[in-house]
C-alpha cells in the first residue's frame, strides 16, 4: 500500500434538479477512486449526499482518514460547501493538498484560483490519468514539496506556485475505455449496510456528438463519443449483480445511442451480450437510459422491439421544450414531430418515456409555455415538476455565452447565477410556481417513487408465480395508469390556469383557489394509490431494501 492516503468527496447537494431517491453514486469521483486504489494508493469515499453530512462531520471524516490528498467535484449548488470545507482544512494543516475536478472546474478554472486561495490543484477534462499522475508525485516526494518541473509534466492539471497559477498542457481523451478500471462502488457497500435500495450507476459511453446550448458535455469532451466494448460493460453488470443483488441500473451516459451504425451497433451489441449470458433470464434486469428522440425511428425498431426483453424499459429523452422557438434557443437539432414519433414508438412497445425539460428561460414567452404545457400533457407523465424546470446556465455553455452577450446576467460567477427575463411578467410567474413546488416537491417526488415502481412491476409481472400476487399487481397497474391520467389532466388545468393569471394580471387571489382547488383533488387521487404501492411493495419487493434478484423467488 502507498503512503499518500486519499479521500475523494461527494458533496451534499441540499437542492436536487430532480427526485433521486434511488441514485445513491458519483461515476466521477468512484472512477477516480478506481484508478487510484488499482494503482495501491489507499483510498477513502466521504459520501456526504447519501449520507446528509454537514461540512463539520466531512471535515472531521477528513481528519479521521488522514489525508494527504482531497479530491473534491464541486458544481454551483455545492461551490460554497467546497470552499468552506477547504478554508477549514487549511487552517487547521495547510499540508493537505486539495483538489477540484469536474465541469464546472474546469471551466471556471482561472475565477477559481483568482478567488480562492485554498485550493491547490484544478484537474481540467478527464480525469482519470491526470489524478494518477499527481498522486504519484505527492507519493514521489510524500510530504515535501513537489518540484515545479515535475507538476509542469502533468497534463491537464493547473495549480499555484509561488503565487502564480499556471495551466498545463491539456490532456488528450482517453481513447480506449475499456482501459479505466472499474469505479470504485463504496457508495453500495453502504447501501448494503443500511439494507436500502439503490439503482447503480453505470456510465457505457462518454462525451455527445450533439450541441444543445445548455450543455456543457460539448466542450468538456470536444463532441467525441467514445463507447466501452459491450463484453467490458457486461462484465460490469454482472460483477455488481452477484456482488451486491442490484439488478436496477442508471445509465449515465449523455447519449447511450451515439451517432448512427457506431450507436446502434453499441447498443445491440450489449443486449446480444445480455442475452448471450442469459442474464436477462436468471434476473428482473432494468435500466433507466438516456438517449435523443431521432434514435426512436422506424429505422432502428428492429432494435427498439428488443428492449424490453433485456429490461431497458425507462427511456429519458430531454425534449426541452414543445416550441419550436425555445428548441432552437436551445440548440436541440430535433424537430416535434420526431418527438411524437420516439414517444409513439416507444408506447407501441410498452417503454416507460421519461421528459426533460427546460420550459423557463430568460427568453420564454407565454405562448412557448402553452406549447410547453401541451407537449408535457401529450407524455402522460403526472409529474407536476416538469412545469418549474428553470434553465441553468453553466460556464462552458452556448447558452452561458449567449445571455452574457446578451446583457441578461444580473450576476454569475463561479459560486452564483442570475439572470433576467425578457418579460417580467414570466420571471414572476416562475418564481410564484418556484415557490409553490417548495411546498408541494415532497409529494411530487412520492409520486415519482410509486410511477417508478410501478414501471418496474410491469417489467416484472408476468414472472409472478403466486396468482393472487399477481392479479394484485394487475390491477395495480391498472388502476395506477388511470390515476396518472387524472393527474396529468390536472396538473395541465392547473398550470394553464396560473399562466392565464400572470399573462393578464389578474389578482393573485385567483391563483390561491386555484391552488387549494388543485391541492385538495390531487390528494383525493393521489393518496389511495400511494397506499396501495406501499402495500404491494412489501409483497414484491421491487422498492424496499435489496431486491429479489433470481426470478424463481417472485
Amino acid at each position: 500500500m502507498r503512503k499518500t492516503k486519499c479521500t475523494l468527496l461527494f458533496l451534499f447537494n441540499r437542492y436536487k434538479i430532480s427526485p433521486q431517491p434511488y441514485y445513491t453514486e458519483n461515476l466521477g469521483i468512484q472512477y477516480i477512486g478506481g484508478v487510484l486504489r488499482d494503482a495501491g494508493f489507499d483510498v477513502k469515499i466521504i459520501n456526504a449526499d447519501y449520507n446528509n453530512m454537514d461540512n463539520e462531520q466531512i471535515v472531521n471524516l477528513i481528519y479521521e482518514n488522514d489525508t494527504d490528498l482531497l479530491g473534491i467535484a464541486p458544481c454551483y449548488i455545492t461551490m460554497e460547501d467546497a470552499i468552506n470545507i477547504a478554508q477549514k482544512i487549511k487552517s487547521i494543516d495547510r499540508n493537505i493538498n486539495i483538489c477540484l475536478g469536474g465541469h464546472h472546474a474546469t471551466f471556471c478554472c482561472d475565477e477559481i484560483f483568482k478567488s480562492e486561495d485554498v485550493f491547490d490543484f484544478i484537474i481540467r477534462g478527464e480525469g482519470e490519468e491526470t489524478s494518477l499522475e499527481l498522486a504519484e508525485a505527492i507519493e514521489t516526494h510524500y510530504k515535501n514539496e513537489i518540484p515545479l518541473d515535475v507538476l509542469l509534466k502533468i497534463k491537464g492539471l493547473s495549480f499555484r506556485y509561488n503565487e502564480k497559477v499556471i495551466h498545463n498542457e491539456a490532456r488528450d481523451l482517453t481513447e480506449n475505455l475499456d482501459e479505466i478500471p472499474f469505479p470504485v462502488r463504496d457508495p453500495l457497500d453502504e447501501v448494503l449496510k443500511k439494507s436500502k435500495h439503490a439503482m447503480p450507476l453505470l456510465c457505457t459511453s462518454r462525451g455527445c456528438p450533439a450541441n444543445c446550448s445548455f450543455c456543457s458535455t460539448p466542450r468538456f469532451y470536444g463532441r467525441i463519443w467514445r463507447a466501452r466494448s459491450a463484453k467490458n460493460v457486461v462484465d460490469e453488470i454482472q460483477s455488481i449483480i452477484e456482488r451486491y443483488s442490484f439488478t436496477q441500473f442508471y445509465i449515465t451516459d449523455d447519449q447511450f445511442a451515439g451517432r448512427g451504425k457506431q450507436g446502434r451497433d453499441h447498443i445491440q451489441s450489449i443486449i446480444q451480450e445480455i442475452k448471450k449470458r442469459g442474464l436477462h433470464k436468471d434476473y428482473n434486469l432494468y435500466f433507466f437510459i438516456m438517449v435523443r428522440a431521432d434514435f426512436f425511428c422506424k429505422e432502428n425498431e428492429d432494435i427498439i422491439k428488443q428492449f424490453p426483453e433485456v429490461g431497458f424499459m425507462d427511456i429519458f429523452i430531454g425534449f426541452e421544450s414543445g416550441d419550436p422557438r425555445q428548441v432552437k434557443v436551445y440548440t436541440k437539432g430535433s424537430t416535434q414531430e420526431q418527438y411524437h414519433e420516439a414517444i409513439n414508438i416507444l408506447r407501441k412497445y410498452n417503454i416507460f418515456v421519461e421528459g426533460g425539460f427546460i420550459i423557463f428561460n430568460p427568453y420564454t414567452t407565454f405562448s412557448s409555455l402553452r406549447n410547453d404545457a401541451d407537449l408535457i400533457k401529450s407524455l402522460r407523465v403526472p409529474l407536476f415538476g416538469y412545469y418549474t424546470k428553470e434553465l441553468l446556465a453553466y460556464p462552458g455553455t452556448k447558452i452561458f455565452d449567449k445571455l452574457l452577450e446578451d446583457n441578461m446576467f444580473i450576476h454569475h460567477s463561479y459560486k452564483k447565477i442570475n439572470y433576467r427575463y425578457k418579460d417580467h411578467k414570466i420571471g414572476k410567474l416562475h418564481e410564484y410556481l418556484s415557490n409553490f413546488f417548495l411546498s408541494f416537491e415532497e409529494t411530487d417526488n412520492r409520486l415519482f417513487e410509486t410511477i417508478d415502481f410501478q414501471i418496474k412491476l410491469r417489467k416484472s409481472v408476468t414472472k409472478i408465480r403466486d396468482k393472487v400476487l399477481r392479479n394484485r399487481s394487475t390491477l395495480f397497474i391498472e388502476k395506477s395508469d388511470n390515476v396518472y391520467q387524472e393527474i396529468t389532466d390536472l396538473n395541465y388545468k392547473f398550470f394553464n390556469s396560473i399562466l392565464e393569471t400572470f399573462e393578464e394580471n389578474e389578482s393573485l387571489n385567483q391563483c390561491r383557489n386555484f391552488k387549494q382547488e388543485f391541492k385538495d383533488e390531487y390528494n383525493r387521487l393521489f393518496k389511495p394509490i400511494y397506499d396501495d404501492y406501499l402495500a404491494l411493495n412489501k409483497d414484491v419487493n421491487i422498492i424496499v431494501g435489496p431486491i429479489s434478484t433470481c426470478v424463481s423467488r417472485m
